[in-house]
């Protein structure tokens, strides 16, 4: 029994200096705030210049852009594993891989995705107990608002504008629509081909949306300056544009922020249930 008793704390003893020695890399902002959100702070060694949050990222070494990073100065560093994203970086990818350098890709298209991407998180740097615990947390939010919403008649209508030049939105394949959904509200163009779409000024006008909620920096006067006066959201002031784009943009555990800050605005500032 002695005997188990010291092999055990051997083993454990083993994980937690390997947890604690693990060197990580992120080089997209969201799982960046994943990693964070599970504690891992003192393991990561470098992130890119898009990292921003939380405000203790600040402080980690950067080594480049989202799109564009020094894969020298990451080779230098000798990180266990790199945290990378799928299509967007898949030649960057493909150099890492190439240098023998472990990645792992973190790409989530739709809030189940998000919920999938921690859970594996978790497994690879032994955080597993505080993935679930995340995963819980956001499963909670989500059961909370559909629990609040689940009786409500008409949807607002909602345009979700994620970029401006050219006008971008999204369709229900998305977290983001997701966000939306989970909270009561209708994407007037939840029927879009594709999950990240170019459309129109007149298609937006011919929707008639009830809402607009700008998730592109752009503010409200600018909303107001582009002739759309026969469209109902412009006409009841109902333009949401002073939002951190980045809680709505990012596909990582803040997106339970921006499913109380959508309420907020559009329910019960608006009374519009």
């Amino acid at each position: 029994m002695k005997n188990l008793i010291i092999l055990c704390l051997f083993l454990y003893g083993d994980f937690l200096f390997a947890e604690k020695e693990m060197r990580i890399i992120s080089l997209t902002p969201a799982t960046t705030e994943i990693l964070f959100a599970l504690g891992l702070d003192k393991n990561i060694v470098a992130v890119t210049t898009y990292c921003n949050y939380p405000p203790e990222v600040k402080n980690k070494e950067k080594v480049g852009s989202f799109s564009n990073p020094d894969i020298e100065k990451i080779f230098s560093l000798k990180p266990d594993i790199i945290f990378t994203t799928d299509q967007e970086q898949n030649k960057l990818n493909q150099k890492l891989k190439g240098l023998g350098l472990n990645i792992f890709c973190v790409d989530p298209k739709t809030i189940k995705g998000i919920i999938v991407s921690i859970k594996k998180i978790g497994d690879v740097t032994g955080r597993n107990k505080e993935a679930e615990s995340l995963v819980n947390k956001i499963k909670g939010k989500i059961n909370y608002y559909k629990s609040k919403t689940e009786k409500i008649k008409k949807k607002p209508r909602v345009f979700i504008e994620i970029y401006s030049k050219p006008f971008m939105t999204v369709n229900k394949d998305t977290f983001i629509n997701d966000i939306f959904d989970i909270v009561g509200c209708e994407n007037v163009f939840k029927d879009l081909p594709l999950p990240y779409c170019q459309i129109t000024a007149e298609s937006i006008i011919n929707k008639n949306p009830e809402w607009i909620v700008v998730l592109s920096m752009q503010d409200k006067d600018n909303v107001l300056r582009r002739g759309w006066e026969s469209v109902d959201a412009v006409k009841n002031n109902r333009i949401i544009a002073n939002i951190n784009p980045d809680i709505f943009l990012r596909p990582g555990p803040r997106i339970i922020e921006g499913m109380d800050i959508l309420y907020k605005v559009i329910f019960e500032k608006s009374k519009n249930h």
